[in-house]
């Protein structure tokens, strides 16, 4: 059995970034650096955060230029936080205007998807997505929010988030989608 190490913030923010980088998978690498300028550190503190955390046995080594991944462990601890800290949310539904849950159930989704929003991506990509979160914010400022213009913003957001080859969000939003 695996037990839960105990981190430090820094150790913390790293793991959270590599984990959101490599989207939970175990076999996807990623490069400490990029790690590292994500979080505004310097090359030798990622290095540093790096060789920690593969001393507890959440990442490994994957190539000699400095490519990491997580190890099963470490995906395990945060796949364990992200299902913790998430609520299920209810569907979008198919009303023509949304309830006072279907707002809120956006808006936490919403919320999710900008706090995950990425650095290093493509500005029009980002941009792209920007736009979607407004378009889908705008209707819900609305008194009568139009189900079918949020799905449709949600809709444009899930395949721009695809661009960005960000699957952990993309799922939520389409899981939430079908409901």
């Amino acid at each position: 059995m695996f037990e839960e190490p105990s981190l430090s913030s820094d150790e913390k923010r790293f793991m959270e970034e590599l984990y959101r980088q490599a989207d939970g998978d175990t076999s996807k690498k990623v490069e400490t650096a990029s790690v590292g300028q994500s979080l505004g550190l310097e090359k030798q503190d990622a290095s540093r955060l790096s060789e920690e955390l593969i001393g507890k046995g959440l990442v490994e080594i994957r190539t000699l230029s400095g490519a990491i991944a997580l190890t099963d462990e470490g995906a395990e601890l945060f796949n364990s936080n992200a299902n913790d800290s998430r609520q299920q949310l209810p569907g979008l539904g198919n009303g023509p205007l949304l309830d006072d849950s279907g707002r809120l159930a956006v808006e936490t989704l919403l919320a999710e998807i900008k706090s995950s929003i990425f650095a290093g991506a493509d500005f029009e990509l980002l941009a792209a997505v920007i736009s979607d979160i407004r378009s889908a914010e705008a209707q819900l400022s609305s008194p009568r929010p139009w189900t079918a213009v949020v799905r449709s913003a949600l809709e444009a957001l899930s395949s721009d988030l695809k661009q960005a080859a960000r699957d952990e969000s993309v799922n939520r939003l389409e899981e939430f989608l079908q409901r």
